[in-house]
């Protein structure tokens, strides 16, 4: 929840550091880094002046009820859509321009989706966008060069990106379209269970929730500058674990279990855990850390909290069908083996 939480305020913080600089953004950039005479900062004054055209810009009214509009979401909402109309663009460039997005109006106008493309006026946004000095640099001269030329390729503002903070915000944007697409393949999934599975069902995907959540949230080290995307990224792959595993259960594909079995792997389980929590908190103001990482003892102990109500969830849901397409030894071995690596990369990256 966290990771999601950061990138409203990062954006406007983003945001308002654009409305407020000069032409090109160079506020990242240390004086020797403004080199007049490199190729980036002679094609953003070859494009200073190559503003969007009065007739692109939205009327008032447009304006108006573009104001709760969120840019980013609906400019890849419409891109992935199979069938998108220039009325559907239009709705996009009106809502970029009522918020000010100018990373949303760059890839507009690089691409020509709902304008007239022009290489010059997305130069000339890529250079009021800035970022960091090696990620501006190379979007504005990667900007540049197509003038025409990649009419069959789509540019995006995450082919350049180089930062931590581009590294999550992208992460972000791809998390949220696999997001929509499970979405709707889990609502298919479900529309053919009856009221006791579909129940059962339910509660799973809330423990899911709640387990991915701790992954991405407890169980990151949020360190480095790319933490943002680290948290995002395991809180995903765990809804693409259970995308996968809900498949092999589906069809009884997963790799026969006992209760000799599952005894093992819960004794190693236990020993990973121990392991982890053993690891000695090497800051001195922070002794509940594990080794230099940001995770507690106590972030650990919910994530396994959390996964064991996971677990049972996904005993719970498979003990209402009829006929059992799998059986809870295999189940719960497939669950603890994952859990298991879990807790050894955990170990490994702590000390």
């Amino acid at each position: 929840m966290k990771s999601r939480l950061l990138f409203p305020i990062l954006l406007y913080v983003w945001k308002a550091a654009i409305a407020a600089t000069s032409y090109p953004n160079t506020e990242a950039m240390t004086e020797d880094m403004v080199d007049k005479q490199s190729a980036w900062y002679r094609a953003c004054m070859a494009a200073e002046g190559a503003v969007p055209p009065a007739s692109d810009l939205p009327s008032v009214t447009q304006r108006q009820s573009a104001t709760a509009c969120v840019p980013d979401d609906l400019y890849y909402d419409t891109k992935h859509r199979p069938y998108r109309t220039e009325a559907d663009w239009a709705q996009v460039r009106a809502c970029a321009f009522a918020q000010d997005d100018v990373g949303v109006l760059m890839m507009l106008y690089a691409n020509g989706f709902g304008v007239k493309r022009s290489s010059a006026t997305a130069v000339r946004l890529a250079c009021l966008l800035g970022g960091a000095p090696a990620e501006e640099q190379s979007r504005v001269v990667h900007l540049s060069m197509m003038d025409g030329k990649d009419v069959g390729s789509e540019f995006d503002i995450c082919d350049d990106a180089t930062s931590g903070f581009m590294a999550g915000y992208c992460t972000h944007i791809e998390d949220r379209q696999r997001t929509q697409k499970r979405t709707k393949v889990l609502a298919h999934f479900a529309h053919k269970l009856n009221r006791r599975e579909l129940s059962a069902f339910e509660q799973l995907q809330t423990a899911l929730s709640a387990f991915a959540q701790r992954r991405g949230d407890s169980e990151t080290d949020m360190t480095g500058t790319a933490r943002a995307a680290l948290a995002i990224q395991a809180s995903a792959d765990e809804y693409d674990a259970f995308m996968s595993l809900l498949g092999k259960v589906e069809v009884g594909g997963l790799q026969r279990g006992d209760g000799a079995k599952v005894k093992d792997l819960n004794r190693q389980m236990s020993q990973a855990l121990h392991d982890v929590m053993s690891i000695k908190g090497m800051q001195a103001d922070s002794p509940d850390r594990i080794g230099y990482t940001t995770i507690t003892r106590a972030d650990v102990v919910e994530a396994q909290r959390a996964w064991l109500q996971y677990r049972d969830a996904w005993i719970h849901f498979i003990g209402t069908q009829r006929p059992p397409h799998i059986d809870p030894d295999s189940l719960t071995s497939y669950l603890t083996t994952r859990r298991v690596e879990q807790l050894r990369t955990l170990r490994e990256q702590a000390q």
